[in-house]
């Protein structure tokens, strides 16, 4: 999986970018909601702060912004309307990991455990990238809605360059330390050497990543919702076309296994790096961004990013951070065990990918209806768009459930892998209902500005029962793989059931951003 998508049992998510797409979706659709909308005047924008400037008139209410009293009906079809965007570009992303694990799984089950070794410390270092993430959507959204577009410009142009220094800076360790940091993970002996290669390639290349992630951001928080789906497609493309030539040697080209998985991945990166520069530069957009425009950092415009984006970059260090402990005890376990692991959050990754998305419109929906003034709609919307996520998680629970052997024979022919794999999946099918209230929820709490209760609850369900339970269960009892995933089950539910407690006490609606 490339770095950047959606994997590790939906914590791969980039939370961040749930927050950024709201903030998109509140903005490209702020003049075109259909009827049942309200048309009160309000302040468009889910991620609001009070960090950023006051807009200077009135406008037109957000997308999301429901009418009071609004039946079920309508405000189904308000988020559908909103998270459409958001499903297409989530799993353009997460097609490619799944293709790659695909195409690797061919290889073996050292390969698969190489690539899934090396993506939790490629994700870990890239947390910091989710406040600039975050940051630059906020105050982009909140200056191109207020007509504000220089100022929009500004800030994207400074984010950029943050985003090249720091992505620059995060790709040295990978080139220097990367057997330290693999050998640290536990890797099996025999899985060294591969997943040396693949780190040293793919988190070298994490300046590519970062830029594609952020400049995305800026995009959509200045209303184009087509480009980053349009650039995504073009890298789930190249990531497979360059990706097969090189793992297995076609057209003459020698076979290089796991490190043309990574060359795929850093060519795709490249491209997509080049796309959304272009795109970003040549006017296609709202800004007016040029190149030779002022790129010097300004001390208000940075902490203005930051001070949006940290409590967003902290949860994700806390959930990366757990995720890294959690994959240790995995890698203890051994190659196949860690390979059986890696396919299943793989495979799951496109079944939760819809919940995601209806959490990008719970995020709007509740950001802007508090906004407005309307925080029985903002509860009811919230409602609604959960029921949608259990709704649809069931059902694809119950097909994961049936059809769970089809699935990982997609993967690889290893059987040693499958069979240690099929109970692992079929026990996840049982965590999905809980990931699709946790997604939805957590949206709705961001939405609201309610910001470091998500934060409370990733330190309680990844750090004190993932890996709490799952080192008990996995190493001390000796239950091995099985013990681990009964342990991550756990910390979606217990995730999801906390979350829905902090929501129904109400507490969110009195948030002060």
């Amino acid at each position: 999986m490339t770095p950047g998508t959606v994997g590790d049992g939906g914590d791969g998510h980039d939370t961040a970018a749930c927050a950024a797409a709201a903030a998109k979706v509140a903005v490209a659709a702020g003049d075109a909601g259909p009827s049942y909308l309200a048309g009160t005047q309000a302040q468009a924008g889910a991620v609001t702060s009070s960090l950023l400037p006051s807009v200077p008139r009135a406008r037109e209410a957000g997308a999301g912004v429901l009418q009071d009293g609004a039946e079920p009906a309508e405000i189904r079809r308000a988020v559908i309307a909103l998270a459409w965007p958001a499903v297409i570009e989530y799993v353009l992303l997460t097609l490619i990991g799944v293709a790659n694990m695909v195409m690797v799984g061919r290889v073996g089950a050292a390969a698969v455990a190489a690539v899934g070794i090396c993506n939790q410390p490629i994700f870990f270092a890239q947390a910091i990238f989710q406040a600039l993430s975050v940051g630059s959507t906020a105050i982009v959204a909140r200056h191109v809605g207020a007509g504000e577009t220089m100022e929009a410009s500004e800030a994207s142009r400074q984010s950029v360059v943050l985003t090249l220094i720091l992505g620059l800076l995060s790709s040295i360790p990978f080139l220097l330390w990367a057997q330290g940091v693999v050998t640290w993970m536990g890797a099996p002996e025999d899985v060294v050497v591969p997943a040396t290669t693949y780190m040293r390639i793919v988190g070298g290349g994490t300046v590519f990543t970062v830029i594609s992630i952020v400049v995305g951001a800026i995009l959509r928080g200045a209303g184009d919702t087509q480009t980053p789906m349009r650039v995504n497609g073009v890298a789930n493309v190249v990531n497979v076309v360059v990706g097969l030539v090189l793992i297995f040697g076609y057209f003459g080209v020698p076979a290089m296994g796991v490190a043309g998985a990574a060359y795929g991945a850093l060519i795709a990166r490249v491209v997509s790096t080049v796309l959304f520069l272009a795109a970003l530069y040549r006017g296609r957009t709202k800004l007016p961004m040029s190149i030779h425009q002022s790129h010097r950092l300004t001390r208000p415009v940075v902490a203005r990013i930051f001070n949006v984006g940290l409590p967003a970059a902290a949860e994700q260090f806390v959930m990366r951070g757990g995720q890294v402990l959690f994959a240790r005890i995995i890698a203890s376990l051994g190659t196949v065990a860690y390979a059986a692991h890696q396919i299943t959050v793989n495979a799951e990754s496109l079944g939760y990918t819809p919940a995601q998305a209806l959490g990008v419109a719970s995020t709007t929906i509740v950001g802007q209806n508090l906004g407005a003034g309307q925080p029985k709609m903002a509860d009811q919307g919230a409602r609604e768009t959960t029921r949608m996520a259990v709704a649809f998680m069931i059902v694809v629970g119950v097909a994961v459930f049936v059809f769970t052997v089809p699935i990982l024979r997609m993967y690889t022919p290893d059987l040693r892998v499958i069979n240690m794999a099929i109970f692992n999946m079929r026990l996840y099918a049982f965590a999905l209902p809980a990931m699709g209230v946790y997604f939805v929820l957590v949206g709705g709490l961001r939405g609201a500005g309610d910001t470091r209760f998500p934060l409370l609850i990733s330190i309680a369900g990844i750090w004190c029962v993932r890996l709490v339970l799952g080192n008990y269960l996995a190493l001390r009892l000796g239950y091995g793989l099985p013990g681990a995933w009964v342990a991550m089950v756990a910390d979606h539910w217990i995730r999801a059931l906390t979350c829905y407690y902090r929501f129904a006490s109400g507490a969110w609606k009195r948030a002060r951003v």
